[in-house]
């Protein structure tokens, strides 16, 4: 029963030889920002904890490389793998960049075709080159050769025993989650439109896909033909893209609740009073007591049912009955730093019984790759459908830390900007985009984000209200959409403004004080300020700021 396993670490693994490529272990020591420019392998590349290709921009680069003519030979070859390609960057900071040059190098193909990569039989033969494509895009996410996996299921610098996995691939094959929930350990950040094309691609019987982000795909019979869709749609990715900030960005639609108007959009900010700055500890950000863990759950759950009860009491003094008072709100934004991770499901009730999207920070967690704390936020985004509802998980990093996280060992994270693009029973569009507190600051970011936003939300845990104030106040005007800040209620100075022209309408909720467990509930215009054209409304818009040329009412999504 020994055979050598307990001889060295995971000595069980040479016994996969046949279906571990070489070079399977990689030196993780070096972030993606310091690789120098040159050629790496594909299969190095995507098993490093900071992956590349679990981004949509990169993998459709590598996707418009495949299909290339130079190139696209290689798709009518069974033993198609990670292991045969090699990408060459001249700047791998830059990679997400959609005008950032990626070379493809076909290496000597490996004779050993794995059973798991051999076209299946209900895979029409004309279209088999497209499955190997959306094979080889899925094992570029998860970062393993046998695509059919979820997530590093086999990496021998991560077990010290072995686990064997839950099903063969025969099995995993006929049941993929192409969503992107099935990809990682996280949630990545994959567009509906790269989820059909992958679904698309791989092509499993009896699957019916009722979405039609990718207009033209029942016309694509080669491989040019694809590549035509794929160059659109990096030239999309490219218009989102934030140049100054050297940020990719990525759309994720939400079909809004039937009774939502962004004209009347309804917003939430929860002023909570835990955790305090004070409550965390500096050798260990991720450290909680159990008492203290108990207290800030009931906390929680506090403002949770507070935020409910205030509705009601507005609902009553307008007259409407409890049957009424489903989706009542569109947005909630909580502090940062406010909600531990094991206690979303309390959000998810939240979202259930108001029907609002969420833009909440976590308390400190542990990034499963960079093996350090980081500093994020989520959205909790709610779709409705005949099928019923499926609350989606987003994560907004936060880049910028302040002196106190720094010293604390807590790293940066924000590899991409979240945009969230909403459309209501008219048909009428408009984005959303957040920020967390000291990130909020980042000039390059707002000017990214002031052509592509139509509010900004920002969740902050910081004491230098003043500043804050003013930052608010003039991000309102320079972004020329609503900003919306929900601040702790240790320091309070949660805010909102928008750039109407006369003074006191541009303030439109604002808490002053510290210690307060406070709710602000109010309504916000986000299609007023898409344009700088005059039209019929309620109160006058300031004058846009200069450059400000409109935001695009119908981009793709």
């Amino acid at each position: 029963m020994q055979h050598g396993v307990g001889k060295g670490k995971a000595g069980w693994i040479k016994y996969l030889e046949r279906y571990l490529p070489k070079g399977h272990a990689q030196d993780t020591s070096a972030r993606l920002n310091d690789w120098p420019k040159g050629r790496r392998s594909l299969l190095s590349i995507v098993a490093h904890p900071e992956n590349p290709f679990v981004q949509e921009n990169a993998l459709l680069k590598l996707a418009a490389e495949l299909l290339k003519a130079e190139h696209s030979g290689c798709l009518d070859n069974d033993g198609l793998g990670l292991d045969w390609l090699s990408i060459e960057c001249g700047d791998w900071n830059k990679i997400q960049h959609p005008d950032a040059p990626l070379a493809l190098i076909v290496k000597a193909p490996n004779k050993i075709v794995h059973p798991w990569n051999e076209k299946p039989s209900w895979c029409s033969g004309e279209m088999a080159w497209a499955y190997r494509l959306g094979r080889l895009l899925r094992s570029a996410i998860i970062g393993e050769s046998d695509f059919t996996t979820r997530f590093f299921p086999v990496r021998e610098e991560q077990f010290d025993r072995y686990r064997g996995l839950q099903s063969s691939w025969y099995k995993r094959r006929m049941g993929l989650m192409p969503l992107n929930r099935g990809l990682g350990e996280e949630p990545t950040p994959i567009s509906p439109w790269l989820n059909e094309l992958v679904m698309r691609l791989l092509q499993w019987p009896g699957l019916e896909i009722k979405r039609t982000d990718i207009e033209g795909f029942a016309e694509v019979r080669q491989p040019s033909d694809l590549l035509k869709l794929v160059n659109a749609r990096l030239a999309e990715q490219g218009r989102l893209y934030g140049r100054q900030s050297n940020l990719p960005a990525y759309l994720l639609p939400v079909e809004c609740s039937p009774k939502s108007n962004l004209r009347e959009f309804k917003v939430a900010l929860v002023q909570t009073l835990m955790p305090r700055d004070s409550d965390f500890s500096n050798g260990d950000p991720l450290m909680w007591t159990a008492s203290y863990r108990a207290r800030h759950r009931a906390h929680l759950a506090a403002m949770c049912r507070l935020l409910g009860q205030q509705l009601a009491a507005s609902q009553f003094a307008k007259r409407k009955t409890s049957a009424q008072q489903k989706n009542q709100l569109d947005l909630i934004v909580f502090p940062e730093l406010a909600v531990h991770p094991d206690d979303m499901w309390l959000l998810h009730r939240l979202s259930d019984s108001t029907g609002a999207l969420i833009f909440a920070g976590q308390t400190f967690v542990e990034h499963p790759y960079l093996k350090k704390p980081i500093n994020r936020a989520v959205w909790l985004l709610r779709q409705e459908s005949a099928a019923g509802r499926q609350i989606i998980r987003a994560y907004q990093g936060k880049q910028h830390g302040i002196p106190w996280e720094l010293s604390s060992g807590v790293a940066g994270h924000r590899p991409y900007q979240v945009i969230v693009q909403l459309k209501d029973r008219s048909g009428a569009e408009a984005n959303l985009t957040g920020a967390v507190c000291y990130d909020a600051t980042d000039l390059k970011l707002s000017a990214d984000m002031r052509d592509i936003s139509d509010g900004f939300v920002i969740t902050a845990l910081n004491q230098d209200i003043n500043i804050f104030d003013n930052m608010t106040a003039a991000l309102q005007f320079h972004m020329y959409q609503p900003v919306m800040l929900a601040n702790t209620g240790q320091y309070g100075g949660s805010s909102a403004h928008a750039p109407w022209k006369a003074h006191y309408e541009r303030q439109i909720a604002h808490v002053h004080g510290n210690n307060q467990a406070v709710i602000s509930i109010f309504e916000v215009d986000l299609l007023a300020f898409k344009n700088t054209q005059k039209v019929d409304l309620p109160k006058e818009k300031k004058a846009a700021p200069a450059g400000f040329n409109g935001r695009n009412a119908g981009a793709a999504s």
